[in-house]
């Protein structure tokens, strides 16, 4: 048991060379000094129900005292591998120990070559997770959302999907103070939600997936939150952080304390946001009080579309790590 990293150099007729190669390099002497420190090894004949080509790492057997200086030591040799010329070495996506709780999103997108060295049925979410992936959640333009007046207009679009409005008409209409009208109006306009004719009128994107997956989230809760979706959903901008964070690390499962060292929040405040998501069916929470996003469920799927393929912020470009 425990969590394992799993990996194969693609031909497997390379494995002695990759194994040589590796027994030279200065991290593989490291790893001999740390117990339980595994070296990387392709298995050069099919034994121990593995093919040849293939083979595993175990980071969760390391102590705890040394498990960073393994980890770097392991990331750096797969970095160097992914840059080698002879050899092509992938990493299986479903490979329990390819998580936040075991390497940074540096060291993922390192171990992964940002992505490309991912093989197996998982590893279009991975890659996907991997390309949102910024040196902070809250760069990502999704946390536009919380600008003031945004959630009301969410409301008022997805009510009317057909409506086309003026500013003004719009703050009357969906209860926005004028002062925050020009701002929300904006944010939703360079997030690619809301478009405009160039006239002063406003209405929902027409792109068919920006336009279903709001209309789907908002019609999911509509008659329990008497047509407030949004306002109540998106209730704070601590909620559309944690929001946002998950809708990244979509295949994870966060707890508090991990949140709190990727978000500016109090550990208390992220809490209650995650709760909240969770008693709206967004979130999922185990009983080691771990979070993550539901996947079963209709309004958090069309997020999680939106984020990952309708919101669009050519203006504002991605915080690489």
């Amino acid at each position: 048991m425990g969590a394992h990293l799993k990996f194969k150099v693609e031909e497997a007729s390379n494995a002695a060379a990759a194994n040589r190669w590796l027994d030279e390099q200065p991290e593989t002497e490291l790893l001999t000094e740390y117990e339980y420190a595994q070296r990387l090894h392709f298995m050069e004949e099919p034994d121990f129900g593995f093919d040849a080509g293939e083979g595993q790492i175990k980071p969760s057997a390391v102590p705890y005292d040394t498990a960073d200086e393994v980890r770097e030591a392991w990331v750096s040799l797969f970095e160097r591998l992914h840059d080698h010329d002879e050899f092509t070495v992938k990493i299986l996506a479903s490979s329990c120990a390819l998580r936040l709780m075991t390497f940074s999103v540096t060291q993922l997108k390192r171990l992964t070559d940002n992505g490309d060295a991912l093989s197996g049925p998982k590893a279009d979410r991975y890659r996907r997770m991997i390309e949102k992936a910024t040196d902070t959640p809250a760069d990502h333009e999704f946390t536009q959302l919380a600008t003031p007046g945004v959630p009301e207009l969410l409301d008022q679009f997805a009510e009317h999907p057909e409506q086309t409005v003026t500013r003004s008409e719009l703050a009357d209409a969906a209860g926005v103070e004028p002062a925050s009208i020009d701002d929300a109006i904006t944010a939703l306009s360079q997030t690619g939600v809301v478009t405009s004719d160039g006239n002063g009128n406003y209405e929902l994107s027409r792109e068919s997936n920006v336009r279903n997956d709001i209309r789907t989230v908002y019609t999911e809760y509509a008659q329990s939150y008497y047509g407030n979706t949004y306002t109540t959903l998106l209730d704070s901008c601590v909620t559309i952080d944690v929001l946002n964070a998950f809708l990244i690390f979509e295949t994870e499962t966060l707890r508090v304390d991990m949140l709190a060292d990727m978000l500016p929040h109090e550990p208390i405040a992220i809490e209650d946001a995650c709760d909240h998501l969770a008693d709206h069916g967004v979130l999922t929470v185990s009983m080691s009080d771990f979070y993550s996003l539901n996947t079963e469920h209709n309004a958090a799927n069309n997020l999680l579309s939106l984020h990952n393929t309708g919101l669009r912020n050519e203006g504002r470009d991605r915080i690489p790590v």
